[in-house]
């Protein structure tokens, strides 16, 4: 029989607790980072910058892009449908958060269609 795996057991089970340690400082760093990511991705950055795209980040830029998240700036709309020469009117809902849209009638609709724009992204 081998002796290597009794090696590697032993050596293991005399360091369950260390190797226990490691594992949950290793989870909780991970949980950790995820949490970063999710609260950038949620949060705007004011300013009105975002984060360069990866390819024209350095490597510093990628290493702070990794561990604190990516930065989006708050959209803007600089343009209405009426820059397009289309009619349209504008509604403000009453809920929480203030949401702004915009009514576009069409001759003969059957129907009604809904636009969303994307994560930072703008009408």
């Amino acid at each position: 029989m081998p002796t290597f795996p009794r090696r590697a057991w032993r050596w293991a089970r005399a360091r369950w607790r260390a190797l226990a340690l490691a594992t949950a400082a290793a989870v909780l760093a991970l949980n950790a980072l995820a949490y970063r990511h999710a609260g950038a991705f949620v949060h705007y950055r004011r300013g009105g910058v975002s984060s360069a795209a990866p390819e024209a980040l350095g490597p510093w830029g990628r290493v702070r892009t990794l561990l604190g998240g990516v930065e989006v700036a708050r959209p803007e709309n600089r343009r209405d449908p009426g820059a397009l020469g289309l009619a349209f009117s504008v509604h403000v809902l009453p809920e929480e958060p203030r949401l702004e849209v915009w009514r576009v009638p069409a001759e003969g609709a059957r129907g009604v269609a809904l636009l969303v724009p994307g994560y930072a992204a703008r009408r």
